[in-house]
C-alpha cells in the first residue's frame, strides 16, 4: 500500500474523531486492517508457492532416486556357532530394484559398524560370518543394495554371541532300580563357553532311535535319575551340554535295565524271655543288598529303624519289651530302593509276660527233673553196691552226665 493512501486514511481519520463519529470511525479502521490483511495474505500465498516450486526442483532429483532404492530386508534370524554367526533373513520386498545385499556387524553396542559380509545376489537369503571371537556379544544388521550399488533401508537388529561347541560329558556310573536308571558324569566348560545345562536323550532299540528326556537338568548338576521307565527293558542313554546357542556333543551310550526288588518273605516274631526272635526269608532279587529291621508302637503309624544287617542275615534278635510292637523288615537295594514285608506283631503285654512265666516254669522244671534222674542214678548205684556186698563211694558226682 502506498504512502499517499495511508495519509489519505489518517486524514480521514482525524476528521472524524473531531467530529465524535466514533462508529464511523471503527468501521474505516476495521475495513483498513481487512484491507491490509488481505494483501498480507496474497503476499503470503505467492511466496509460499515461490519456495515450494524451488524445493520441487532441489528435491526432484534426490526423490527420483530414493523412489529406486530397495527396502529393507524382513524377518531377520541368527544362530551363533564356534567363532562363527549364521544369519537368515526374508527377501527385500524390491527384489526388481536389489542387486545384492550387505551384512554390517558391530561389537560395540551398534555405535560403530563394520562390512561382514556382501552377496551380490538378489535371491541370496544368508550368510556366515566366520573368525569371530568366542564369548563377544556382537549385533548384526542386513541391507539392501541398489541395482546401482547404492545402499537401501537398513534392517532390525539381530544380537548373537559366538561360543565353542560343549565337548562332550563323560558318563562314570549307570545304576539302574526300579522302574528308574541313575546317571552320574564328569563335564569340564570350555573356556568362554556359557553352560545353561544339560540334555539326556534315551532309546529302547540300541540307539536306532532317540527320545530327548522330558525335564531340563540345571548347569551345575553332575547326577541325574530319569524315571518311570520299564521294569525288564534295556535303554541305552546319552547326556550332551546344552548353551543359548543349541546343544554340544553328545557323549557316549551306556545301557542298563531298571528292575524291580522283592520283598523279604515269611517274616515270623517269637517272643523269647528277652525280647523277640525276627527270621524272614530272603528276597528273590540278586540285587538287594542289606535288609532294614523296623519296629512300630503304633500300629504302623510311624516307624523307627533298628539295625541294618547285610543280605546274607536273614534273623535278628531283638532285646527289649515287645509288648504292642510289630516289625516288618525292608529289603533295600544300591539305589536305597526299599520293599518291606507285611508286618507281624509281637504279644501284646498280657501274653508276653505268660510267655515268660512259662518260659520260666519250663526251665525251673527242667532243673527238677534233672535233679530227680541225678538222685535216681545215684541211689541206684547205690543199692547195686550193697547187694553185692560191696561199698560203692561217689567222690564226684560231676562224672553223670544228666540228659
Amino acid at each position: 500500500m502506498s504512502t499517499v493512501r495511508w495519509s489519505n486514511y489518517t486524514v480521514v481519520i482525524i476528521f472524524l474523531e473531531m467530529r465524535t463519529y466514533r462508529a464511523l470511525l471503527i468501521r474505516i479502521a476495521l475495513w483498513q486492517s481487512s484491507d491490509v490483511m488481505r494483501e498480507k495474505k496474497v503476499a503470503t500465498r505467492a511466496t509460499f508457492a515461490l519456495l515450494l516450486a524451488l524445493l520441487s526442483l532441489a528435491a526432484s532429483p534426490v526423490l527420483a532416486h530414493a523412489a529406486d532404492l530397495p527396502r529393507h530386508p524382513t524377518s531377520i534370524t541368527g544362530k551363533a556357532g564356534d567363532a562363527q554367526i549364521s544369519l537368515q533373513w526374508s527377501k527385500s520386498p524390491d527384489v526388481a530394484l536389489t542387486s545384492g545385499y550387505l551384512v554390517e556387524m558391530s561389537n560395540d553396542g551398534a555405535i560403530t559398524w563394520t562390512t561382514a559380509a556382501q552377496t551380490n545376489r538378489s535371491a541370496a537369503t544368508s550368510a556366515t560370518i566366520d573368525g569371530l571371537k568366542n564369548g563377544t556379544t556382537y549385533n548384526v544388521r542386513v541391507l539392501a543394495l541398489a541395482l546401482d550399488g547404492a545402499r537401501g533401508d537398513v534392517s532390525d537388529i539381530a544380537t548373537l554371541t559366538p561360543q565353542q561347541i560343549p565337548t562332550a560329558p563323560v558318563i562314570t556310573e549307570t545304576t539302574p532300580g526300579d522302574k528308574e536308571i541313575s546317571l552320574v558324569w564328569t563335564f569340564d566348560a570350555p573356556e568362554g563357553t556359557s553352560i545353561s545345562g544339560f540334555v539326556i536323550q534315551y532309546s529302547k532299540d540300541g540307539g536306532v532311535v532317540w527320545k530327548k528326556g522330558k525335564r531340563k537338568i540345571a548347569a551345575s548338576a553332575r547326577t541325574w535319575t530319569m524315571s518311570g521307565l520299564d521294569n525288564g527293558v534295556e535303554y541305552t542313554m546319552r547326556i550332551a551340554a546344552t548353551t543359548l546357542n543349541g546343544v554340544g556333543t553328545y557323549s557316549s551310550a551306556e545301557a542298563a535295565q531298571p528292575y524291580a526288588i522283592a520283598a523279604a518273605t515269611s517274616l515270623k516274631v517269637s517272643n523269647t524271655n528277652s525280647g523277640a526272635l525276627l527270621t524272614w526269608g530272603k528276597s528273590a532279587s540278586i540285587k538287594v543288598t542289606s535288609y532294614s529291621v523296623e519296629k512300630s508302637p503304633d500300629d504302623g503309624a510311624h516307624w523307627k529303624l533298628i539295625k541294618s544287617v547285610p543280605a546274607s542275615v536273614t534273623r535278628y534278635s531283638y532285646k527289649g519289651d515287645v509288648a504292642n510292637l510289630i516289625f516288618r523288615i525292608g529289603a533295600i537295594d544300591a539305589l536305597g530302593n526299599k520293599v518291606y514285608t507285611v508286618a507281624d506283631r509281637g504279644l501284646d503285654k498280657k501274653s508276653a509276660d505268660a510267655v515268660r512265666v512259662n518260659q520260666s516254669g519250663n526251665a525251673a522244671l527242667k532243673y527238677l527233673l534233672a535233679a530227680i534222674v541225678l538222685l535216681l542214678l545215684v541211689g541206684g548205684a547205690w543199692m547195686l553196691g550193697y547187694r553185692r556186698g560191696k561199698q560203692v563211694i561217689v567222690d564226684d558226682f560231676s562224672d553223670f552226665e544228666v540228659k
